[in-house]
Protein backbone atom coordinates (compact mmCIF):
# COMPACT_ATOMS: atom_id res chain seq x y z
CA UNK A 1 0.00 0.00 0.00
CA UNK A 2 2.81 2.37 0.91
CA UNK A 3 4.56 1.69 -2.42
CA UNK A 4 1.34 2.36 -4.31
CA UNK A 5 0.94 5.77 -2.60
CA UNK A 6 4.55 6.64 -3.38
CA UNK A 7 4.19 5.65 -7.04
CA UNK A 8 0.88 7.54 -7.30
CA UNK A 9 2.47 10.63 -5.77
CA UNK A 10 5.41 10.43 -8.15
CA UNK A 11 3.15 10.07 -11.19
CA UNK A 12 0.96 12.97 -10.05
CA UNK A 13 4.06 15.10 -9.45
CA UNK A 14 5.40 14.32 -12.91
CA UNK A 15 2.05 15.13 -14.51
CA UNK A 16 1.86 18.44 -12.68
CA UNK A 17 5.41 19.29 -13.64
CA UNK A 18 4.80 18.48 -17.28
CA UNK A 19 1.60 20.49 -17.48
CA UNK A 20 3.55 23.64 -16.68
CA UNK A 21 6.06 23.08 -19.47
CA UNK A 22 5.94 25.74 -22.13
CA UNK A 23 6.16 24.90 -25.80
CA UNK A 24 8.25 27.15 -27.99
CA UNK A 25 5.96 29.39 -30.00
CA UNK A 26 6.77 29.51 -33.70
CA UNK A 27 8.51 32.72 -34.77
CA UNK A 28 5.85 35.34 -35.57
CA UNK A 29 8.06 36.76 -38.35
CA UNK A 30 8.26 33.50 -40.29
CA UNK A 31 4.96 31.84 -39.39
CA UNK A 32 3.38 32.81 -42.70
CA UNK A 33 6.18 30.92 -44.46
CA UNK A 34 4.78 27.73 -42.87
CA UNK A 35 1.06 28.56 -42.96
CA UNK A 36 -0.22 31.01 -45.54
CA UNK A 37 -1.87 34.20 -44.31
CA UNK A 38 -4.99 33.08 -46.19
CA UNK A 39 -5.05 29.76 -44.32
CA UNK A 40 -4.57 31.63 -41.03
CA UNK A 41 -7.50 33.86 -41.94
CA UNK A 42 -9.60 30.80 -42.80
CA UNK A 43 -8.79 29.08 -39.47
CA UNK A 44 -9.45 32.33 -37.61
CA UNK A 45 -12.83 32.75 -39.30
CA UNK A 46 -13.93 29.13 -38.92
CA UNK A 47 -12.59 28.50 -35.40
CA UNK A 48 -11.52 31.58 -33.44
CA UNK A 49 -14.27 33.96 -34.46
CA UNK A 50 -16.94 31.57 -33.23
CA UNK A 51 -16.24 33.07 -29.80
CA UNK A 52 -13.95 36.03 -30.45
CA UNK A 53 -16.29 37.41 -33.10
CA UNK A 54 -19.27 37.29 -30.75
CA UNK A 55 -17.48 38.25 -27.52
CA UNK A 56 -18.52 34.96 -25.89
CA UNK A 57 -17.68 35.06 -22.18
CA UNK A 58 -15.63 38.22 -22.67
CA UNK A 59 -13.45 36.92 -25.51
CA UNK A 60 -11.60 39.83 -27.09
CA UNK A 61 -12.83 40.70 -30.58
CA UNK A 62 -10.70 41.13 -33.66
CA UNK A 63 -10.00 44.39 -35.49
CA UNK A 64 -8.67 47.86 -34.82
CA UNK A 65 -11.51 48.55 -32.34
CA UNK A 66 -9.98 45.88 -30.08
CA UNK A 67 -6.35 47.01 -30.31
CA UNK A 68 -6.15 48.27 -26.73
CA UNK A 69 -7.38 44.95 -25.33
CA UNK A 70 -4.96 42.87 -27.40
CA UNK A 71 -2.07 45.26 -26.76
CA UNK A 72 -2.59 44.95 -23.00
CA UNK A 73 -2.74 41.14 -23.28
CA UNK A 74 0.52 41.10 -25.25
CA UNK A 75 2.14 43.36 -22.65
CA UNK A 76 0.85 41.24 -19.74
CA UNK A 77 1.49 37.73 -21.09
CA UNK A 78 3.67 38.17 -24.15
CA UNK A 79 3.35 36.32 -27.41
CA UNK A 80 4.65 33.08 -25.84
CA UNK A 81 2.05 33.27 -23.06
CA UNK A 82 -0.80 33.94 -25.48
CA UNK A 83 0.39 31.08 -27.69
CA UNK A 84 0.38 28.76 -24.66
CA UNK A 85 -3.15 29.89 -23.79
CA UNK A 86 -4.42 29.04 -27.26
CA UNK A 87 -2.45 25.81 -27.47
CA UNK A 88 -3.54 24.46 -24.08
CA UNK A 89 -6.73 26.40 -23.38
CA UNK A 90 -7.41 29.05 -20.77
CA UNK A 91 -10.56 29.75 -18.79
CA UNK A 92 -13.57 28.95 -21.00
CA UNK A 93 -11.41 28.65 -24.14
CA UNK A 94 -10.66 25.03 -25.01
CA UNK A 95 -7.23 23.97 -26.25
CA UNK A 96 -6.73 24.96 -29.89
CA UNK A 97 -10.16 26.60 -29.81
CA UNK A 98 -11.66 23.11 -29.72
CA UNK A 99 -10.40 22.36 -33.24
CA UNK A 100 -8.00 19.80 -34.65
CA UNK A 101 -5.36 22.26 -35.87
CA UNK A 102 -1.56 22.11 -35.87
CA UNK A 103 0.78 24.11 -33.65
CA UNK A 104 1.69 26.20 -36.70
CA UNK A 105 -1.98 26.92 -37.46
CA UNK A 106 -2.47 27.96 -33.82
CA UNK A 107 0.47 30.38 -34.07
CA UNK A 108 -0.52 31.69 -37.50
CA UNK A 109 -4.10 32.34 -36.38
CA UNK A 110 -2.89 34.08 -33.23
CA UNK A 111 -0.50 36.31 -35.20
CA UNK A 112 -3.25 36.97 -37.75
CA UNK A 113 -5.73 38.02 -35.03
CA UNK A 114 -3.16 40.21 -33.29
CA UNK A 115 -1.96 41.97 -36.43
CA UNK A 116 -5.53 42.44 -37.72
CA UNK A 117 -6.19 44.12 -34.37
CA UNK A 118 -3.32 46.54 -34.92
CA UNK A 119 -0.67 44.89 -32.74
CA UNK A 120 2.76 45.44 -34.31
CA UNK A 121 4.73 42.26 -34.99
CA UNK A 122 7.70 43.91 -33.27
CA UNK A 123 5.69 43.75 -30.02
CA UNK A 124 5.51 39.96 -30.36
CA UNK A 125 9.24 39.45 -29.84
Amino acid sequence: MRTLKMVSGTIAGLALGMSGAMADAPDPDSIFDEVSRGDAQSVTESVCLQCHGAGVMGAAGVGEDHNETWQSLVEARGYEGLYESVLNGRGAMPARGGADISDEEVAASLVYMLTESGVDKEDLK
